[in-house]
């Protein structure tokens, strides 16, 4: 899976539309919508559990990528790698964690 691709899927969703996506990205529509035709068809599936839940399911092999807004915590022994994809940007709260809002973890199978 190439995660440019992915990374401008996900940019059109969070931003509406291929056009707002691009103007967001910097680059031109046409570029945005080819690389998205490019993607592997993949079934994706987005997920709201813990992240222990998460990277329990991809140590069964129910799961093929997770992605979390924190990496793979060093008590965990899960055969798995932790890379940082990028920053969003979408706009964050400083405060999310302490009203209570679950922060955002995916899961793409």
């Amino acid at each position: 899976m190439n995660y440019k691709h992915l990374k401008y899927f996900m940019q059109v969703a969070r931003a509406g539309g291929v056009t707002r996506a691009s103007e967001q990205l910097q680059l031109t529509p046409q570029t945005v919508s080819g690389q998205i035709q490019l993607l592997d068809p993949v079934h994706m599936v987005c997920r709201e559990w813990s992240l222990d839940k998460l990277l329990t399911e991809l140590a069964l092999h129910r799961l093929d990528l997770v992605i979390s807004d924190s990496p793979i915590p060093s008590t965990v022994s899960v055969r798995a790698f932790s890379h940082r994809l990028g920053t969003s940007g979408a706009p964050r709260r400083p405060d999310a964690r302490s009203q209570g809002h679950r922060s955002l973890r995916q899961a793409i199978r």
